[in-house]
């Protein structure tokens, strides 16, 4: 078997007990047992349970940037992109509360692992809102912004959707379909169009 099927064997495994289980009370044995290898093969893989945890969160990452990027493409209009960004990211948010509640509970035990996941989504999220910028003003949906101003704008609505979806996790009053869908769209759509 080849080493990178084995090495998803292994991350699928540990994906659906982390899942279950979460970080702190899934073992190297659990995972070495239900991805059907001995304990000292994951450590060939991955040296700690949080390398493993590390190379899951970034597994779900491309997972959802691939999404992403297919059903981007199948769109027409930067605002159309933008919008359907804003949907999709909603609904991921969403899923993930829903599939790792026990690793919401853990999230401050592993503060530092939590945020090197987070920054590496929080900079591709950036690039991918950069890049919606960059074509509204090119096909003259948006009012022209130069390089700067198309990053500026893209981490402020990146921070400004962290905030809420940490809000949301903590609080869990907000409705976050209803507001990326009708509020923050509007909000920002109708900013970043151009005057006619």
């Amino acid at each position: 078997m080849k080493e990178t099927d084995v090495r998803e064997e292994i991350l699928l495994a540990a994906r659906s007990l982390f899942r279950k289980y979460g970080l702190d009370k899934t073992t190297m044995s659990d995972i070495a047992k239900a991805a059907g290898k001995v304990k000292g093969g994951l450590y060939y893989y991955f040296p700690t349970k949080e390398d493993l945890f590390y190379a899951v969160g970034k597994l779900e990452m491309q997972e959802v940037f691939s999404f992403v990027s297919k059903s981007l493409a199948l769109k027409l209009t930067a605002a159309e992109k933008l919008s359907t960004f804003f949907m999709l990211r909603c609904n991921k948010i969403r899923d993930t509360l829903d599939m790792y509640p026990v690793l919401l509970q853990e999230s401050g035990k592993h503060l530092s692992l939590f945020r090197r996941l987070g920054e590496e989504s929080i900079s591709r999220e950036v690039d991918i809102i950069k890049e919606l910028l960059e074509t509204g003003v090119e096909n003259g949906e948006f009012f022209d912004m130069d390089a700067d101003k198309r990053d500026h704008t893209a981490r402020a609505i990146v921070l400004l959707m962290r905030g809420i979806d940490a809000n949301h996790v903590i609080e869990g009053k907000i409705n976050l379909r209803d507001l990326y869908a009708k509020t923050l769209t509007d909000i920002f759509l109708n900013g970043l169009k151009r005057a006619c």
